[in-house]
């Protein structure tokens, strides 16, 4: 395993379920912080996907430039406003994970 460089591309996936009753309203709240996310300098793509089968199930695809933009992204208001209004929506706490690209020259 190589150790993280700061300045590589991040790749975000983070999974979210929210209340059978909440789904619009986290639907909502999701799309509007990928639309402000989308603005935001670094970001390469910030996608939020709803599961066909499970409509409480949520999925955000994200692509920044490199850490430093994935850290001051999570410093926005808009992140921080929309993760304190999913909070009440969701079924438990999401799940976030980090991911480097495996290129055909660094396995």
């Amino acid at each position: 395993m190589t150790a993280l460089n700061s300045s590589a591309p991040v790749r975000v996936v983070a999974r979210v379920l929210a209340q059978p009753d909440k789904i619009p309203m986290a639907g909502k709240i999701l799309q509007t912080l990928m639309i402000q996310s989308r603005r935001e300098s670094g970001c390469l793509q910030y996608d939020v996907l709803q599961n066909r089968d499970d409509p409480a199930d949520f999925t955000t695809v994200e692509h920044w430039q490199d850490q430093t933009c994935l850290d001051r992204h999570f410093q926005t208001p808009h992140f921080q406003t929309a993760v304190a209004q999913l909070a009440a929506l969701l079924q438990g706490e999401g799940d976030i994970r980090f991911y480097r690209l495996i290129e055909e020259n660094n396995p």
